[in-house]
C-alpha cells in the first residue's frame, strides 16, 4: 500500500508546482483505481497547514478548500487512515539514534516509522527519506 507525504499532496493540488499536470494524473490515477493507498493524519494537518500560509504562497489556499482536500481523500473507500500502532516509538526512537536527525528531520523519522510499521511504501520527493533503514520507499514520478 502506498502512504503518502505531504510533498505528494501540494505538487498534486497547487497549480503552480512543478510538474502539477503530471502529479496530479498520477496520484488521480492511485486515488480513483483499485489499489488501497493509506494517509496519514499528520501528513493530513501539514498539507492544510502549508497550504494555507501566507509566507509560503502570496495567495494562501482557503482552509475550507484545504480541508475539503483532505476530507475528500480520507472519504475514499480505498483509503486507509495509517496510525501509530505499539511499535511506532521503539521504532521511531530507533530511526532517529541510527541515523542520527535532528530538529525538523524528527519528523521525517516519525514518518518514516509509521510507513515501516505499517507495511507501506513511502511516496515522497525528498530523497533524503533513503537515510532511513527499513524503509521503502519511492519517488511519484518515477
Amino acid at each position: 500500500m502506498l502512504l503518502f507525504d505531504v510533498n505528494v499532496l501540494i505538487n498534486a493540488h497547487q497549480p503552480n508546482t512543478r510538474d502539477f499536470d503530471r502529479y496530479r494524473a498520477w496520484f488521480q490515477t492511485v486515488v480513483d483505481g483499485p489499489a488501497q493507498f493509506g494517509m496519514s493524519e499528520l501528513v493530513c494537518c501539514s498539507f492544510v497547514r502549508i497550504v494555507t500560509t501566507i509566507q509560503i504562497y502570496s495567495v494562501p489556499a482557503p482552509i475550507d478548500w484545504a480541508v475539503g482536500i483532505v476530507k475528500d481523500l480520507l472519504a475514499q473507500e480505498n483509503c486507509h487512515r495509517i496510525r501509530p500502532g505499539t511499535r511506532h516509538f521503539e521504532i521511531f526512537a530507533d530511526l532517529c539514534v541510527r541515523t542520527p536527525v535532528r530538529g525538523k528531520d524528527v519528523t521525517d523519522a516519525y514518518l518514516a516509522a509509521l510507513a515501516i510499521e505499517s507495511g507501506c511504501q513511502w511516496v515522497t520527493d525528498d530523497r533524503g527519506f533513503g537515510r532511513f533503514p527499513g524503509l521503502r520507499w519511492r519517488q511519484p514520478l518515477d
